[in-house]
């Protein structure tokens, strides 16, 4: 299930795009960005997990 997108981010007025990709590494699923060619992995956190929003 690794689905990649076009992540758009607005930085000091500035547009950067990055690559990026939803990831599962078993039951974990996590995002993959590739910031000037430095893969950066982001997942959630057992807290933000149970959060209510």
């Amino acid at each position: 299930m690794d689905e990649r997108f076009l992540l758009e981010v607005i930085y000091k007025g500035e547009q950067l795009k990055y690559d990026a990709q939803l990831r599962s590494r078993g039951y974990v699923h996590y995002y993959e960005v590739d910031i000037d060619g430095i893969p950066v992995q982001f997942e959630p956190t057992k807290k933000a997990a149970t959060a209510p929003w």
